[in-house]
């Protein structure tokens, strides 16, 4: 599971769910039987990817209704991978 804390008001898109990398602050929170048996602070990371470039998929790679569909998907998907 991960936490983001902080927002990013830059890298908010009004649509699905917000990226990891919307945020300043992310924490992630490895469970094993219902018990936290690890935390890590993923900031760092998370700023990488963000600074690759559009990480977020603000855009449709094109406007073929593919692509479209797969980005729709995407902003609506609770996958990540970091």
């Amino acid at each position: 599971m991960l936490l983001g804390t902080k927002p990013i008001e830059d890298e908010y898109v009004h649509m699905g769910y917000p990226s990891p990398t919307s945020y300043q602050t992310v924490l992630k929170f490895n469970f094993q039987n219902g018990d936290i048996i690890k935390v890590e602070d993923i900031s760092e990371k998370v700023e990488e990817v963000r600074e690759q470039g559009d990480t977020k998929g603000y855009y449709p790679e094109s406007d073929s209704p593919e692509d479209i569909k797969k980005w729709i998907e995407k902003r609506f998907s609770l996958d990540t991978d970091l």
